[in-house]
C-alpha cells in the first residue's frame, strides 16, 4: 500500500514537472501572409526567473537565467545580450514591482546591473536602451503625508497609507555606474484645486486623489524616439499616454519647460468634457519604420508620430481590448488636440469575433512586414496578425509560474521580435 502511495507521488510529481517545464510548439498559418521564419520571440514569464527565445515552430533556442522574477520588461540588445528588470525585496508593494536591470551575455555571464529599491524610491515596469548605451528606467518616489498636504491635497483625498507614489523618469550610465539625467513628475504636478483645463501640460493631483492605492499613476511603459529626442510614457491609472521633452538638462526639465509636451487617451485627467479613448493600456511605443507590400500608407512609410499600444478596456466601461495605432497631430504649437486612431485589431468593422479581453499587462510590436505582434498576456498567448485582421501565428506560453494568490498562472508582461541578423545569426543561432 505505501509502496503504491510512493508511486502517485512520483507520478503526480512527474506531472507537474510536466506542466512546468515542457516547451510550447506555436502554431503557423499561411493565407498567402506569412511569418517571418528567420525570426524569434523573446519573453520572460511572470512568476519565474527565467527568459526564453523561442523560433516560430516554438521551439526553445536559447534561456537567461535572471536574478530574480521579471520587473516587469525584458529586451535583446543587437549582438545577443539581454537586457532584463528584475525584482528585488523593498518598501514598496505594487503591480509591476522591479527594482533591479541587468546586462546580461548570450551566455549569461553579468555584464553590469543596476538596484534602486529603498524607502523613497524603486523601479517598475520597463526599460528602454539608449542610442549612446545608457538606459531610461521607470521609477516609484514615494512623496510623505506632508508633502502631499503641502501640496493642496486635502487629508481625505490620501489613501488610507497618506503616502503618495510620484513617478521619474531615471536615464543611467552604466559607464559611470549612476544616475546623469531625470524628469520628475512632483516637478509637474498641478496643486490640488486649481484650474487643470487652463494648465493642460501639467498632471492634476485632484484627478488622482481619492484612490486607496497609492500608486496614483502607474506608468507601465517607457520609449524613446531618437530623431525626436523624445519619450513617450503610459500611465495606466490615469489612460493616458504623456511624451517628454528628453532635449532638456535635469534643471530645465524640473522646471516649466518640463511639462507634457502632448498627452492623449482621457481627457477628464486635465479639466475636459470630451469622450474618453484608452482605458488602462500598456506598451506604448513609437512606430518608426514598417514594411508592407499591399501599399505605402498607414503602413510601409516612416513617420515619427505614430504609436502602437494595447488598449487593455475596462470591465465595467468597456470589457474588451485592443491594438491601436495611433496617428498624432502636431503638438509643438502646444494644442492637445486628438490623435486619429488609424489602425486597429480586431478590425473596426462590427461583428468581428476576434474580441479579447486582457484586463491587465499586455502589449504590441510592429514587425518589419507590416505584420503587428500581440502579447495578450492575461493568457500567455501571442498572435501575429496582418494589416486586414489575419491571425497567421500562434502560441501559448507553456511555462507556468506562481501567480497572485499562489495559484499557477502563465502571465506574460511583453513578448518581443528579434531578427536572427540583429541577434547575430553566425554565431548565434
Amino acid at each position: 500500500m505505501r509502496t503504491n502511495r510512493l508511486l502517485g507521488i512520483a507520478m503526480l510529481l512527474s506531472l507537474l514537472t510536466l506542466w512546468f517545464l515542457t516547451p510550447g510548439v506555436g502554431m503557423a498559418s499561411g493565407d498567402g501572409d506569412t511569418t517571418t521564419e528567420d525570426e524569434y520571440i523573446l519573453f520572460a514569464p511572470l512568476g519565474r526567473e527565467e527568459a526564453y527565445l523561442i523560433d516560430r515552430s516554438g521551439e526553445v533556442v536559447h534561456r537567461w537565467a535572471l536574478s530574480g522574477q521579471p520587473g516587469n520588461s525584458v529586451y535583446l540588445l543587437e549582438g545577443g545580450d539581454l537586457l532584463a528588470t528584475y525584482t528585488v525585496d523593498g518598501s514598496f508593494h505594487g503591480g509591476g514591482i522591479g527594482g533591479g536591470v541587468e546586462r546580461l551575455t548570450w551566455d549569461g555571464e553579468p555584464v553590469w546591473s543596476f538596484e534602486l529599491a529603498t524607502e523613497t524610491a524603486h523601479l517598475h515596469h520597463d526599460v528602454e536602451m539608449l542610442p549612446n548605451g545608457n538606459v531610461l528606467m521607470i521609477a516609484w518616489e514615494a512623496k510623505s503625508r506632508r508633502e502631499a498636504r503641502a501640496a493642496g491635497l486635502s487629508p481625505d483625498q490620501l489613501p488610507p497609507s497618506g503616502v503618495v507614489w510620484s513617478e521619474m523618469i531615471l536615464e543611467y550610465s552604466p559607464s559611470l555606474d549612476r544616475v546623469v539625467w531625470d524628469w520628475r513628475l512632483w516637478d509637474h504636478a498641478l496643486p490640488a484645486g486649481w484650474d487643470a483645463e487652463a494648465h493642460p501640460g501639467k498632471i492634476d493631483l485632484g484627478f488622482a486623489a481619492n484612490r486607496n492605492s497609492s500608486d496614483w499613476w502607474h506608468l507601465n511603459a517607457v520609449d524613446y524616439h531618437e530623431a525626436l529626442d523624445q519619450i513617450v510614457v503610459s500611465s495606466r491609472a490615469a489612460s493616458e499616454i504623456w511624451i517628454l521633452d528628453h532635449s532638456l538638462t535635469t534643471a530645465e526639465a524640473a522646471g516649466g519647460a518640463g511639462d507634457l509636451l502632448y498627452r492623449f487617451g482621457n481627457p477628464a485627467a486635465y479639466g475636459g468634457s470630451e469622450s474618453q479613448v484608452l482605458y488602462g493600456q500598456h506598451n506604448a511605443s513609437w512606430i518608426e519604420a514598417c514594411l508592407d507590400p499591399a501599399g505605402p500608407s498607414p503602413f510601409g512609410t516612416s513617420r515619427s508620430n505614430r504609436i502602437l499600444l494595447f488598449d487593455n478596456g475596462d470591465k465595467h466601461a468597456r470589457p474588451t481590448s485592443r491594438v491601436v495605432e495611433l496617428d498624432l497631430p502636431d503638438y509643438e504649437n502646444g494644442l492637445f488636440e486628438d490623435a486619429s486612431i488609424i489602425w486597429q485589431y480586431p478590425p473596426m468593422e462590427s461583428g468581428t469575433t476576434a474580441a479579447f479581453f486582457a484586463d491587465h499587462i499586455s502589449g504590441a510590436q510592429r514587425l518589419e512586414n507590416g505584420n503587428t505582434l500581440l502579447c495578450i498576456g492575461t493568457e500567455g498567448r501571442f498572435l501575429e496578425v496582418t494589416p486586414e485582421g489575419t491571425i497567421v501565428w500562434e502560441y501559448v506560453n507553456p511555462f507556468t509560474g506562481i501567480g497572485p494568490g499562489g495559484k499557477p498562472s502563465n502571465e506574460v508582461f511583453r513578448a518581443e521580435a528579434y531578427t536572427a541578423d540583429y541577434i547575430g545569426r553566425d554565431s548565434r543561432l
